[in-house]
């Protein structure tokens, strides 16, 4: 049942007490007013729902409500009254243009919508303020290009409206035509621009459109104009969280409360954070907290869908499938991982399970590998660890652990540590079936690493890894990354990862690929279209590009330096809160003991909340 609907049931006895009719009269006929009459009744039904809108801008509880649907109870009956005389059509028009502003108030968009169908079918030009009430409904039923062409409307009668241009502006985002409010954006600069309220509206909107440095120098225009203003320092936390720093933003949540405790922004802001840091707890405080205090307010109840999205059950997959002509890399190969997460149990706890495998044929042989692990993951504010139990369904069918502990020390740093005693991470040709008597191969995996993020657009991290294989090798290998975003605009960013790799053996005549020493240095080039986003729907597509040299060095041969690369092409979808789903291809060539091995591959990756 819509949400006013039981307005209409109550209508009658909300006209007996609007006319002032007694109780023991209800049941009575109730007299006809006359159109003065009306008109009267539909001045003060306006003056209503107007101190409902005040209510409900001041009261985010469920109390809110209260004026507004009595006022609505009220023009439902006067409705039913002037509907009845043709010669009351124009107070029933404007009586239904107040409905409309009502039920937009009320946050009732689909019957907002459908009294500006029932408003257009009169054939009659709306009022401003109808135009604008009836964009506002647009937007409440998620169709912004039509809020734009009704706000439009209506600045063309008052172009100076500062909020109307703001409405047409979120309008415009939500519509995803950036280059109308960038003109729109210009106005409103254009009209106050030595303001600190427009110079931090434009901070918003550019950190709306994925443009963090126009962003940031809009935020220092208005601290500069105002460097008191306690919204500066909540559009500057928000900065600090896209920016990939929640402790620096919950520091600026914490200031901003200390001067106004009651500050609903900041609170939702200190749970944001806290659950980006991995503190559930504190997360799940915040949230119960600012649902105590406005459980009607829309920023507070897309923090809790948020919360309870974080606890729910996890699903993970990818798949990697190849197919070439390589002695190394095999001919055929498939790699599938899966994991199954329950649902967060307490605010720290998930058990989960795990499944791999992969298999490869080469010109003389086949060679698989599977697992199937269980495991529980703890985190707390700053911390996560890990620990899986497994055992192979192929080859030894042996048992193995596999721990991990990261840490975040702060916005910037960050460490790992990781130890398998069975690890998956072995060349597949080495899980070939031996020789009768002869033990199948596997190998104990130790990893630390360590990053460093100096904000979304740069990042670095290495890792050291150190292996001990059943047969007696030992290899040292040490991989480093550096990021760097190259451009970012709005639907497109280019970025640039340069990467190495080096590694260290000690024994040769191996049956899988094992130099005694190698050196991989490579760059790789991404560029990201953002194609079609709605709402929380979305559809990217990416190019990669990778090119760099490789030196082998053997236990008998030194093979120097041979140019490898991979192109790749991939599609993302992001299908809501829940759902995202990454597909694509691609081809490589990589030169192992001199030759060149190449591969075209399809890989696919999931993950969804349910």
């Amino acid at each position: 049942m819509p949400r006013t609907a039981h307005l209409r049931s109550v209508a009658p006895a909300a006209l007996a007490a609007f006319l002032c009719i007694s109780p023991a009269a209800a049941d009575e006929p109730v007299p006809r007013p006359t159109a003065a009459e009306l008109w009267k009744r539909q001045a003060d039904n306006a003056d209503q729902i107007r101190a409902g809108r005040r209510q409900m801008e001041d009261d985010w509880t469920a109390r809110r409500y209260s004026l507004i649907d009595e006022a609505l109870a009220h023009n439902a009956a006067l409705l039913e009254l002037a509907a009845a005389d043709p010669g009351l059509a124009a107070v029933a028009r404007s009586l239904r243009q107040d409905r409309l502003v009502a039920l937009v108030a009320r946050g009732a968009g689909s019957e907002a919508w459908d009294q500006v169908a029932l408003l257009e079918a009169g054939g009659e030009a709306l009022p401003p303020y109808a135009l604008q009430a009836a964009g506002d409904a647009a937007m409440l039923v998620r169709r912004p290009r039509d809020a734009m062409r009704y706000y439009q409307h209506s600045l063309a009668t008052q172009p100076g409206d500062r909020s109307l241009r703001v409405a047409l502006a979120y309008a415009q985002l939500e519509a995803e035509d950036f280059d109308a409010l960038d003109r729109n954006l210009e106005e409103i600069e254009r009209a106050a621009p030595d303001d600190a309220g427009t110079r931090r509206l434009l901070a918003q909107f550019a950190r709306f459109a994925d443009r963090p440095q126009q962003a940031q120098a809009q935020l220092r225009a208005a601290q500069r104009l105002a460097p008191d203003d306690a919204g500066n320092d909540l559009e500057a936390a928000a900065l600090d969280a896209m920016h990939g720093h929640p402790r620096a933003a919950a520091a600026r949540y914490a200031r901003v409360l200390a001067l106004a405790p009651d500050n609903l922004r900041a609170r939702i802001g200190l749970a944001e954070s806290a659950h980006a840091v991995g503190d559930f707890a504190a997360a799940s405080g915040g949230v119960a907290e600012v649902t105590a205090l406005a459980p009607e307010h829309p920023a507070v109840r897309r923090l809790a869908e948020d919360d309870a999205a974080a606890r729910r059950a996890q699903l993970v997959a990818e798949v990697t499938a190849g197919r070439g002509s390589g002695a190394i890399t095999g001919n055929d190969d498939i790699t599938h991982d899966v994991w199954l997460y329950s649902p967060r149990l307490g605010d720290a706890v998930r058990v989960f399970g795990h499944h791999h495998r992969a298999a490869a044929s080469f010109d003389d042989n086949d060679a698989a590998h599977a697992r199937g692990a269980v495991g529980v993951e703890l985190t707390r504010a700053d911390w996560q660890a890990r620990l899986e139990a497994g055992r192979e369904t192929t080859n030894a069918r042996s048992t193995g652990v596999a721990a991990s502990l990261a840490w975040q020390a702060d916005d910037h740093w960050s460490f790992r540590l990781l130890h398998e005693t069975r690890t998956d991470d072995l060349p597949l040709k080495g899980r070939w079936r031996p020789d009768d008597g002869d033990p199948f191969l596997n190998a104990r995996r130790s990893v630390a690493g360590l990053a460093y993020r100096v904000d979304e657009s740069r990042r670095i991290a290495a890792d050291w890894s150190h292996y001990r294989f059943s047969d007696g090798n030992l290899r040292n290998a040490l991989s480093a990354t550096w990021f760097e975003r190259l451009a970012s605009r709005t639907r497109h960013t280019l970025d640039l990862q340069a990467a190495l790799y080096a590694s260290h053996n000690t024994l040769g005549d191996r049956v899988y690929f094992n130099p005694r020493n190698d050196l991989a240095i490579s760059a790789t080039l991404s560029s990201d279209w953002l194609l079609w986003r709605e709402y929380d729907r979305r559809f990217n597509h990416r190019l990669a590009v990778t090119l760099g040299g490789y030196r082998q060095q053997g236990f008998e041969e030194d093979y120097g330096w041979n140019a490898f690369h991979d192109l790749r092409y991939e599609h993302e979808w992001g299908l809501g809160r829940d759902l995202s789903l990454r597909y694509g291809v691609g081809t490589r060539q990589f030169p192992y003991d001199g030759e060149h091995e190449r591969k075209n591959y399809l890989y696919a990756h999931i993950d969804w909340r349910f």
